[in-house]
């Protein structure tokens, strides 16, 4: 239930004026990942950024996630990009993406439903430098920026959560085996 989850719960506001948190030894390399979160956009940014794992423009050593500029969810790899369903502005979804390596198949999942999954990921996203909310390779520019709140980060490398269709959590995610980080929880 996403009216569980409130900035009071421990979300963090971004106003996309250079708010970010910025975070290293987060390689995800060619492992298994989880990647989910509570977001509340508040809209009206081009393409702003939910996490960010590149040091720069194109390669395959990292990955940009976020919403494309129709707050539909969107992933940008060495690969190309990738586009899932759409999340309203003004209102918290619960947001994952998880790759599975060893298929290499990596789904988008949006309130617990898939909303987009493709085959070929098997990159090794060796870059350690993590951001949420803010891209690594922005420029300083506006776009990118996260524009409202972020809550209940996890990231999870080595263990694929989710392989189907879920209830969100209702609750604070938890540190579960493989958490490589756990933050924007107070």
């Amino acid at each position: 239930n996403p009216t569980a989850i409130s900035i009071s719960t421990g979300g963090v506001t971004f106003d996309r004026v250079g708010d970010y948190l910025s975070f290293a030894g987060v390689a995800i390399g060619t492992n298994d990942f989880t990647i989910e979160a509570w977001i509340h956009p508040d809209g009206g940014i081009n393409y702003p950024c939910i996490v960010d794992t590149r040091t720069a423009q194109g390669g395959s050593s990292g990955f940009f996630w976020g919403l494309n500029n129709a707050n539909r969810l969107y992933v940008y790899t060495g690969g190309g990009d990738r586009v899932g369903g759409t999340v309203t502005a003004g209102e918290w979804s619960h947001v994952a993406l998880v790759r599975d390596y060893s298929a290499t198949t990596t789904t988008m999942y949006i309130n617990g439903l898939s909303v987009g999954s493709w085959t070929g990921d098997n990159y090794n996203y060796s870059n350690d430098l993590t951001k949420i909310g803010f891209s690594n390779i922005s420029g300083g520019a506006e776009d990118f920026h996260w524009d409202g709140k972020i809550s209940n980060v996890r990231v999870v490398v080595g263990r694929v959560l989710y392989t189907t269709d879920f209830y969100p959590p209702s609750a604070e995610l938890t540190n579960v085996a493989d958490t490589k980080l756990l933050c924007c929880q107070s």
